[in-house]
């Protein structure tokens, strides 16, 4: 996935661009913190789309406010789109 969106990011350059990713439960970026991770291992500009209920499954739904909390803490000034 890394490597997709390092080749994602180097296309969007070119064209003045930026790649914006999304998180959500039950995929790779399954946590803001897992979408952190992979925005630092990527290394270039990318921006996200925080929707906070991509977040959410039975297990976390009670912890809604933390999730919210910990995505503007993560990617204050990044999020380009929320929902």
């Amino acid at each position: 996935m890394v490597r997709a969106f390092s080749r994602l990011c180097d296309v969007a350059s070119d064209c003045g661009s930026v790649v914006a990713m999304e998180g959500y439960a039950g995929h790779v970026c399954w946590s803001p913190d897992t979408l952190a991770r992979a925005r630092s291992l990527i290394g270039r500009r990318t921006k996200v789309v925080f929707d906070l209920y991509n977040y959410l499954d039975a297990d976390n739904q009670g912890s809604y406010l933390d999730l919210l909390d910990r995505g503007l803490e993560l990617f204050a000034g990044d999020i380009r789109y929320s929902i």
